[in-house]
């Protein structure tokens, strides 16, 4: 986990695709790490996960989107279209998202 976070730190992707289950941390806690490095690009939580609680902790966390499992890559197309145009308007990148789902 720690090289994903290096990565995350030494280079601007455009978007992080945020799983919720991983082996060593979870999701909205490697969210919430990466977002104390300074990364302010979006990252959309994925999770199976249909509880409210699971959510929020993605949104408090820092995601800006949360898509479901199994996922429909239209819906993701969507949502990097809608995170685009908020930074294009003046969205202040803060990482802070709405996590709207």
């Amino acid at each position: 986990m720690s090289e994903a976070l290096g990565r995350a730190h030494a280079k601007r992707f455009d978007a992080i695709l945020m799983d919720f289950v991983m082996p060593v941390m979870d999701g909205p806690t490697a969210t919430k790490l990466i977002r104390t490095l300074g990364y302010t690009s979006p990252i959309i939580g994925c999770t199976g996960n249909t509880l409210d609680v699971d959510r929020q902790r993605f949104v408090e966390n820092g995601c800006d989107r949360i898509i479901g499992k199994p996922f429909q890559l239209a819906l993701m197309y969507q949502y990097m279209d809608e995170l685009a145009a908020e930074k294009g308007a003046g969205g202040d990148g803060d990482g802070k998202g709405n996590g709207k789902a």
